[in-house]
C-alpha cells in the first residue's frame, strides 16, 4: 500500500498536534490544592493568603455572610501581612469607596 505525499504530511501534523497537546495538558495541568477540601474560611484562618483575600472580599459585598467591613478588614489586613499586599490594598480600596461617610 502506497501512501500519497499529501496524506503523509496530513498524518505527521496530526502526530505533531497531539504531542503537544499532551505536552500542553501536562505541563499546565492544576496544582493540587495543599488545603483539601477545606472551606474558605478554614483555610483563611490556616493563614492562607488567598482566602484571606476572598472572605475580605465575601464580608465586603455581603456574598454567602452577612455584610460588615469591619470582619472585611480585618480579613484584608490578614491578607497583607502575607505578602499579598496589593489584594490587600486593593481590598482595603474598595472598603474604602463602598463605606459611608459619616
Amino acid at each position: 500500500m502506497r501512501f500519497s505525499r499529501p496524506s503523509v504530511r496530513l498524518l505527521l501534523l496530526v502526530l505533531f498536534a497531539s504531542g503537544l497537546l499532551l505536552f500542553v495538558a501536562y505541563k499546565f495541568k492544576p496544582k493540587a490544592d495543599p488545603y483539601g477540601e477545606m472551606s474558605e474560611t478554614a483555610k483563611a484562618e490556616m493563614g492562607d493568603a488567598l482566602s484571606q483575600t476572598s472572605l475580605g472580599f465575601k464580608y465586603l459585598y455581603g456574598e454567602g455572610v452577612p455584610k460588615d467591613a469591619a470582619e472585611a478588614m480585618k480579613w484584608f489586613r490578614k491578607a497583607a501581612e502575607q505578602g499579598t499586599q496589593s489584594k490587600g490594598i486593593n481590598g482595603f480600596a474598595n472598603l474604602m469607596m463602598t463605606t459611608p461617610k459619616q
